[in-house]
């Protein structure tokens, strides 16, 4: 993820060719994020784990992810919820 740009571009082309997989939403939402697009990987992040809820990394990303945007709705719910799954 060297290059989160190039990295967006293959997730979205994913995307467009119907390979949208939690994976997939996973993948742009980590890229959206090494690129500093918080409030676009959110939504990305939400759509992977709606779909996959044990996606590796994903909560937890998802919950940094909010954190950085200050957005502190149901942060102790999500806080417990990361704990459990490791």
């Amino acid at each position: 993820m060297a290059r989160p740009a190039d990295a967006l571009a293959v997730f979205e082309r994913c995307a467009a060719l119907g390979g949208v997989e939690p994976e997939t939403s996973l993948g742009r939402g980590i890229a959206l994020f090494e690129g500093r697009r918080h409030e676009e990987a959110l939504p990305c992040l939400e759509s992977a784990l709606a779909r996959a809820p044990g996606l590796d990394y994903a909560k937890g990303l998802r919950l940094h992810v909010k954190m950085q945007l200050c957005d502190w709705s149901r942060f102790e719910e999500d806080c417990d919820d990361l704990v459990r799954a490791t």
